[in-house]
């Protein structure tokens, strides 16, 4: 759909409400969030602000609809559909020179004017772009956990997308950006130094700043360096590589997730799921890479499992389908259940050993 077919009345009817109901929410998105907190992710502190259920289900709903409508640069690989940090990553795998360039606080940085501002430019009726730019922001800046985040972003940042790629067109380099995260790569040494330019031309002109920590960093990578890109090692034309210190702590959180499975009680039933979680993601997460431990952690994974059904069937408690550590409380956890059932158990067989 091209932006000036979009009309208010079909973003009304995609969030499946009335139009007054649509801009009464719009001017009234403060009131739709939680309080804004304040997360720590990957030792930096961030400004998450969650909307409420009722708002929240609205907004998926608008997700859904500019996801099917509204698609974004071919180049963009964070919040769009079937791609991730992996197929960008696999963009720029093997070759001589690899640039990224980091925005700054990019979500609380991009203001609710600058994206109605962003959005007019882009063709959309003034309307639409001022009610996008509303359910998009609170506090006056694009909100960091709603699920509109990355569709809002995506299209502030189209035009910018749209040069660099043109221009990475021209000399076979290649280009792709997960959120705030650009990256350029190449094989000609004599235009090494052009991406970091390119890039920061169309950072400056959408108002922003370069995250000059990342820079310095890891801002200009040759080949005979390790080449990361979104934290992924690209080096070798054969495929993505997690690192060595993300394959370490995986790793590690499998084999203590084992241990605990060899030795479960009723009291670290419920802590040894929640360990189980992370370890799941950590596995998924592997999986995605073409070199990684994912299958180490698979076999740690099904080795831990079978303990403690191994455990709960001496105790004579029974699994639903096998999957014990299963927790979608209030209305389904699995743990809690068998580690009651469990001390229930217990208490039961002293009271009768105590009688005796």
């Amino acid at each position: 759909m091209h932006p000036s077919a979009l009309t208010v009345d079909e973003i009304a009817r995609a969030m499946g409400r009335g139009i007054p109901d649509i801009w009464t929410l719009a001017r009234n998105m403060d009131r739709a969030f939680w309080p804004t907190r304040r997360k720590r992710v990957r030792g930096k502190e961030r400004e998450i602000d969650s909307p409420r259920p009722r708002e929240k289900y609205l907004l998926r709903k608008l997700h859904r609809f500019m996801q099917k409508n509204l698609r974004a640069h071919k180049s963009v690989h964070g919040g769009a559909k079937r791609r991730s940090c992996f197929t960008s990553a696999r963009e720029h795998l093997g070759r001589r020179y690899v640039v990224t360039r980091d925005v700054q606080n990019a979500y609380p940085s991009i203001s609710q004017t600058a994206l109605k501002s962003r959005l007019l430019k882009l063709g959309f009726r003034s309307d639409t772009a001022l009610l996008l730019s509303l359910l998009c922001s609170v506090h006056g800046r694009l909100a960091q956990g709603s699920p509109v985040s990355s569709d809002a972003m995506n299209l502030f940042f189209f035009d910018a997308d749209r040069a660099i790629a043109a221009a990475c067109g021209t000399i076979g380099a290649a280009y792709s950006r997960t959120y705030d995260d650009m990256v350029i790569s190449l094989d000609s040494r004599a235009r090494a130094e052009w991406p970091g330019g390119i890039m920061r031309k169309q950072i400056d002109a959408l108002g922003l700043t370069i995250n000059q920590k990342k820079l310095q960093k890891a801002g200009f990578r040759p080949g005979h360096c390790e080449q990361r890109v979104h934290n992924l090692v690209v080096n070798s034309r054969h495929g993505v590589r997690i690192p060595a210190e993300q394959v370490k702590k995986a790793t590690d959180l499998a084999e203590s997730y084992l241990r605990g499975a060899k030795v479960v009680s009723a009291n670290t039933l419920e802590s040894l799921a929640q360990k189980r979680s992370e370890v799941t993601g950590w596995m998924y997460y592997c999986q995605q890479a073409d070199f990684g431990p994912a299958k180490n952690i698979r076999r740690m994974l099904d080795a831990g499992d079978r303990h403690v059904l191994q455990a709960l069937k001496a105790a004579n408690l029974g699994v639903r389908h096998r999957k014990w550590w299963v927790m979608a409380a209030p209305y389904c956890n699995e743990p809690a259940r068998l580690a009651a059932a469990w001390n229930q158990q217990m208490a039961k067989s002293l009271y009768a050993n105590y009688s005796r």
